[in-house]
Formats: C-alpha cells, sequence, structure tokens
C-alpha cells in the first residue's frame, strides 16, 4: 500500500479521541506493510509452478504463483478448486475465475497457492475434496485436511509468516473444503471465504460437528438460484437423484451457524447493493456483521453456482445456471482478507507519522478513527524442556512448556477491556505460542481456557486475547511457550497489556470524517513515545466507530529501527518524560522564549547520571514552508549546563535572549536512563494585538484573534476546516 514517512518536525504532540470497539475487519481494504515478510528470498519461482509434496505416504500437488520481484509477501492465500474437474487447472489465467487472484496478486503483493485435490471414487474420478459430509458417498478416502494442514505450516515457515496472514478460499466443493479446514484448524490461518459451499446436514464425528477451536473472520458468498449447491439446501449435484453426495444445510443456515459460532446473533448487519451487470440475474447485496471476529455475508440475486467474474465470463447452461457478473470474487474476498492483516510499522524515530492509503469501504459518513496509548512490552526469557512427542502441549504434563500469568485490573465504576497482544521467538528452535484466560484462577494453563494457538512460523509466533475485567476487579491470563525442537532451548516472550481507554497520544489516527464508496482516503498513524528507543516495540489499537457505534478494533506495531531524532517542544512548567540510550541525547528538545522573559530555569530528575545543556540559537524565521528544526549546538556552545555526578540538575538562566533555547540532556551512563525534563519561562507576556493574522505563501490559514477581558478568542481557519480558540491571557499582558 502506498506509504509515505514525514518528518514531524512541527512539536505538536497529536491529540486522540476514543471510540470503543472489537476488530478492524468489517470494511478497509488494508492493511501490512510491504515488506514485512521475513524471509529475504523467496523460495518458489516467480510465476506459476508446479510443486509436490509427500503427507502420509501419498504424493499431492499443488501450484504456487509468485509476483514477479517479490521477496516479502504480505500474506499467503490457498485457493482451492471444486469438484467439477478443473482441479489445478483453476490457476491458468482465464480458465476459471479464481485465476484472478493471481492478477490480484501481482497488485497486492501476495503469494497464491492452489492446492490440489485427489480424484474421487465414482466413475467420473474427477478430482476433489474429502470435507466434513459423512454421507459422501463418492468421496476418495484421502486425508484431505491432514494435507491441507501440512502445506499451510509448511508454506507459512517457508515466508515467516504467522496465522495471520494466510488466508483460504475455495469454490463450491473447494468450499466446503475450506469450511472442513476452519473447523478442524482454526488457529493456522487468518480468515477464511467460501464461495458456494455450504455446511453438511449430516457432518462427520469430531470437529466437524463441535466447530472451530475459536472463531474466525469468514467471507460466505452464494447465488440464490443455485441448483448443485441448492441456496435452501439438499442433496449436492444430484445429476443421477441419488443424492449420493450428500445433503446440505442451506445458504442461510450456513450463514447462522458462522454467525453463532462468531457471537454475532444479535448484531444488526449493514447493507450494500452492486449492480454492474443489469443483464445476469441481479444485483450482489453485501451485508457486515461486525463483531470481533467479523462475518461479511453476500447473497448474488439469481446467480447460479458459477464463481462471480466481471473478467472471466461463463455463459448460462442448465446445470450451473446464471453466472453473476456485478462482482470479482477474487477481488471482494482479498479485500476482506486484505482487513484481517495488523499493521506492523518499522519506525526511525521516537515520534512521526504515516500516511497509508485505504480504499474498498462502503459509504461512510461521520466515520471516526480513534486510539489507544502505546504500550511498552514485558519481556521474559523462559527455559524450555524437550517435548519428546511435539505434536501437542498438553500429554505428559505438558513436558516441553514453560508459562507466566498476568494479571490486569478494572476500573471503578465500569468494567474494563484490555486486549492482550503477545509474541514469542525461539532462540535455539522453533517454539508454539499459546494464550488463555485463567478462568478458575488456579496460574496453570488448560486446554478449555485457550484463546489463541500461534503455531506456525519458525520465525515468531503471535497471538491477541480480549479480556473485560469487572468493575473494581482483576483479570488474570495465562502465556505458554511449547517447545516444538529437538533439544532444550530459551525463548523469548513479550507481552503487550493494552487497556481499551482514551489515549494519552502517544498513538492517533485521523482520516476524513466523510468517506464516499469505494474511494481511497489516507488514514495518517502518528505516534509520539519518547520513551521507544532504537530496538524496542510499543503496540497500541485503533478503534473505528460509526454513528456512535463501534464496529472494529485492530492493532498497531511499532518497532524502531534507526536513533534518528524528533523534534519535541516543551510546554513552559510541565514535566515531559524522556528515555535515553546508553550514552545517548536528545538533540532536538527545546523551548521557544519570547521577548520580555525575566528567566529560564530548567530542571531534571533522574536515578541515573544525566547532565542537561542549555543553547540559543535565533528564532525561526516565519515563511512558506514549514520550518525544520535543527540539532542542538555543540556542548561547547551551550549558554549553561548541569554536569553534576547525579541526575537532578537545576540550571537557572537569568534575562535569557529572546529565541529557541535547546534543553539537551546527555545520558552518562552505559545503560538506558530516564529522566523528567521541566524548562519554566517567566516574565511578562509580549501585549496581544488584536486583529487578522495569516501567512499569504500558505493560502486558506489564518487566526483571527479579539481580545476580551482576560481572554482572548476567535476563529482558526485551515481550510475547509475551521476551530474557535479561547485562551485565559496572563496577567499583565497588556491584552483589554
Amino acid at each position: 500500500m502506498p506509504m509515505r514517512f514525514l518528518d514531524s518536525s512541527r512539536p505538536r504532540r497529536p491529540q486522540t479521541t476514543f471510540a470503543t470497539g472489537v476488530v478492524l475487519a468489517l470494511f478497509l481494504a488494508l492493511l501490512a506493510i510491504p515488506g514485512s515478510g521475513l524471509r529475504a528470498q523467496n523460495p518458489y519461482p516467480a510465476g506459476l509452478s508446479d510443486q509436490t509434496m509427500t503427507v502420509n505416504g501419498v504424493v499431492r500437488q499443488f501450484r504456487v504463483h509468485v509476483p514477479a520481484g517479490l521477496t516479502a509477501p504480505r500474506a499467503v492465500v490457498f485457493v482451492l478448486h471444486g469438484g467439477g474437474g478443473e482441479g489445478l487447472d483453476v490457476a491458468l489465467t482465464g480458465n476459471h475465475p479464481l485465476s484472478v487472484f493471481r492478477t490480484v496478486a501481482d497488485r497486492e503483493g501476495f503469494v497464491v497457492v492452489y492446492p490440489g485435490g485427489l480424484p474421487a471414487a465414482d466413475a467420473t474420478g474427477k478430482v476433489g475434496w474429502v470435507d466434513c459430509r459423512a454421507d459422501n458417498e463418492v468421496a476418495s478416502n484421502a486425508d484431505d485436511v491432514g494435507f491441507l494442514n501440512a502445506l499451510v505450516q509448511r508454506i507459512g515457515t517457508e515466508y515467516g509468516l504467522d496465522s495471520r496472514r494466510l488466508f483460504m478460499t475455495g469454490g463450491s466443493n473447494g468450499a466446503q473444503m475450506t469450511h472442513a479446514f476452519a473447523f478442524h484448524h482454526a488457529d493456522r490461518v487468518g480468515a477464511v471465504a467460501t464461495g458456494s459451499g455450504s455446511l453438511p446436514l449430516t457432518p462427520k464425528p469430531g470437529a466437524c460437528t463441535s466447530g472451530p477451536s475459536r472463531p474466525l473472520p469468514v467471507l460466505i458468498l452464494h447465488g440464490d438460484a443455485d441448483t448443485p449447491m441448492p441456496w435452501a439446501g439438499g442433496c449436492v449435484a444430484n445429476v443421477g437423484g441419488n443424492c449420493n453426495r450428500g445433503r446440505v444445510i442451506s445458504a442461510e443456515a450456513t450463514r447462522d451457524r458462522w454467525l453463532q459460532i462468531n457471537g454475532l446473533q444479535g448484531v444488526v448487519p449493514t447493507q450494500a447493493t452492486v449492480e454492474v451487470d443489469a443483464n445476469d440475474g441481479g444485483p450482489a447485496q453485501r451485508f457486515d456483521y461486525a463483531g470481533t471476529t467479523p462475518l461479511q455475508w453476500w447473497r448474488l440475486n439469481g446467480a447460479g453456482h458459477t464463481t462471480p467474474s466481471r473478467t472471466v465470463l461463463v455463459a448460462p447452461n442448465p446445470t450451473s445456471g446464471i453466472q453473476s457478473r456485478d462482482i470479482e470474487f477474487a477481488e471482494v474476498v482479498w479485500a476482506f482478507f486484505a482487513n484481517q492483516l495488523p499493521i506492523n510499522l518499522t519506525v526511525p524515530a521516537q515520534r512521526g507519522f504515516v500516511d497509508v492509503t485505504l480504499s474498498g469501504l462502503r459509504a461512510l459518513p461521520g466515520v471516526q478513527f480513534a486510539a489507544s496509548s502505546l504500550s511498552a512490552p514485558v519481556v521474559g526469557d523462559l527455559s524450555l524442556g524437550v517435548d519428546a512427542v511435539p505434536q501437542t502441549p498438553w500429554d505428559n504434563g505438558r513436558v516441553g512448556t514453560a508459562h507466566v500469568v498476568g494479571t490486569l485490573t478494572g476500573r471503578s465504576g465500569s468494567a474494563l477491556a484490555w486486549q492482550v497482544f503477545a509474541e514469542a521467538t525461539g532462540l535455539g528452535g522453533d517454539v508454539d505460542l499459546y494464550l488463555g484466560e485463567d478462568l478458575n484462577g488456579d496460574g496453570q494453563p488448560s486446554e478449555n481456557e485457550l484463546r489463541c494457538t500461534s503455531a506456525m512460523s519458525a520465525a515468531g509466533e503471535r497471538c491477541e486475547l480480549l479480556i473485560t475485567v469487572p468493575a473494581g476487579g482483576t483479570g488474570r491470563y495465562w502465556a505458554m511457550l511449547h517447545n516444538r525442537g529437538a533439544s532444550a532451548q530459551t525463548a523469548r516472550l513479550s507481552r503487550f497489556e493494552v487497556p481499551l481507554l482514551a489515549g494519552d497520544g502517544s498513538l492517533a489516527t485521523t482520516a476524513p470524517g466523510i468517506l464516499s464508496a469505494g474511494a481511497a482516503f489516507p488514514l495518517r498513524v502518528q505516534w509520539d513515545d519518547p520513551t521507544l528507543l532504537n530496538g524496542e516495540s510499543r503496540v497500541g489499537y485503533v478503534q473505528m466507530q460509526l454513528s456512535g457505534a463501534t464496529q472494529a478494533v485492530f492493532p498497531v506495531k511499532l518497532t524502531r529501527n534507526a536513533n534518528d531524532s524528533s523534534a519535541l517542544a516543551l510546554v513552559s512548567g510541565e514535566d515531559r518524560t524522556l528515555r535515553l540510550a546508553g550514552n545517548g541525547s536528545h538533540e532536538q528538545l527545546f523551548i521557544d522564549v519570547p521577548a520580555g522573559a525575566t528567566q529560564l530555569a530548567v530542571t531534571t530528575a533522574s536515578a541515573s547520571n544525566v547532565d542537561v545543556y542549555l543553547a540559543r540559537v535565533p528564532a525561526p524565521v516565519a515563511g512558506s514552508a514549514v520550518p525544520g528544526v535543527a540539532l542542538a549546538p555543540p556542548r561547547n556552545q551551550a549558554q549553561a549546563s548541569g554536569t553534576t555526578p547525579g541526575g537532578n540538575e537545576s540550571v537557572t538562566v537569568a534575562n535569557p535572549a529572546a529565541g529557541r533555547w535547546y534543553v539537551t540532556p546527555v545520558n552518562m551512563t552505559a545503560s538506558s536512563a530516564t529522566v523528567v525534563v521541566r524548562a519554566t519561562v517567566s516574565g511578562t507576556a509580549p501585549m496581544v494585538r488584536p486583529g487578522g493574522y495569516y501567512n499569504t505563501g500558505r493560502s486558506g490559514h489564518g487566526l483571527f484573534l479579539y481580545p476580551a477581558g482576560g481572554r482572548v478568542g476567535g476563529p482558526v481557519v485551515h481550510l475547509p476546516a475551521r476551530q474557535h480558540a479561547d485562551v485565559v491571557l496572563p496577567a499583565g499582558s497588556g491584552a483589554g
């Protein structure tokens, strides 16, 4: 996605508004940072290639499409063919609507994998999938769940992607297989999407009956004139009239089952209608159910069993019916999948902002984006023994595991929601991460308390957990690591605990308040955390609110990878807390001193040996360009300094000349140090001259001041916006 890093040299701390809520997945076609993959070289050649792997002694085929020049994909999408005989040929450009995923991948920067099924047991021998239907008499005896599980793990490991960046979709029998995989291995993928494939009326025992281990974002699409996969339920592809391919529930009942799984039964969906081709069966209707794990439901009016497409057109036929040409299946599926991707930002400095271009939303008048505060991690290294049977951590007394317990506090008067964001990295091999809520308070992991599993990538694992703590109470969770390697090792666990409260300005997001349907727009992500050092990370949550109701929430992770300075203005009389790297300093900390000042007093407070230097430069000259903030003058040019052996310095400059005064704290130790800096300017403020102020080089800006008594106020104009400022003047300002 288009991004640009901008220097936030104007030292204005971003302001934050707040909205409650739970998962960005509803509308946005976002959102990962190109180049966020962890492997430097692609394990597969560019273009479409044929591959094989052996699973349980059976050679299985799959095709991989890699966009030219791509080395670090945003995601991987597994696309499952149907049971109509096309098999792997659905990947050939123009041969089937599922081939359009390759075109979308080339544009959006993800990898597409086309797995291949095995021949059916009937006379046709058409390739297909062994899904959850217990009454499918023509299915082969293949272990397709096992094959797809092995394939997803392999691809995820090869690209260094966690499960949140792995997605699965399919059409017809491929959609049924997607349901089956989600029911067995919801922890392996970030979301699923199905086209013209319903859940079985008679499911197999086990996961096919009980459902997935966790809620999962899902898109379900179906034509209401579909007869091979009957809209109202019934026999599948009942060509011979013997119903030997089993029966399915209706498309709407399939939707309702997933609404129940995702806890969305009471949600009223937002609706949109798409009508591009008036000559197909009818319009496409989209229904978005917002929640922690959203569901997007498409009803294709008058459409049959053919995958919808605007580019790969299929003529109507008696078996499959009419193709919907109002939407492109690959496009709407990718837009939904992209909604689930986390925002990972690699940033050079402690403060700044990034513009991320988004698109694909429905019309959203009055939409608001809001942010929590950024949270620093609790980091610890855990020692892991060897598990001789590493397939599961829950046997043999959890041998090969180690865990920690976290406690979250509530607030008086009302419940408080917390997001726990955990990451794990094996320092000597592969580890898996398990996250759960300590419901019984025993401080021990339990499989029935499990809420998130991340067991995909050798490079690292990630899990999230939402816990609501009752008013005045506490909530507990556990995070467990499991050693998948053959040797004992140490693993690093990082836990970010983020309360979903109004932020302190360390993270902020802004976007246009009125969005037209489908329009591209910039989402500005701002951060301001003077404690963020090179190599460290922070996590916050951004929430989307529409008409007073929360639609979604998604995580933002910042990792600093450079020691670039961040300009920061001190406010007279206010404390500012900073962290300095070992032997480091802050070279762009300053306060602007006006004419008439009689004293500049600077104090620092630190448990470490931190010195401070004060140096003046002339005030910036107004011009058409936004002024930058240079680095502080050398230490030997400082007008004053505090260099005692401790960290509590006090420096006073009498009658300081007007201008920009740099206040430079310097850490004299080899370890990081926290320091609180305060600069206070005393004196008689200059008289505020009433009237209008504007910059001829920047049209559309202006400030109009109208003093009245002890206050001064008026409109601040920044077209097309207009705000009103109202400021109490200090005594002796001369304004009346």
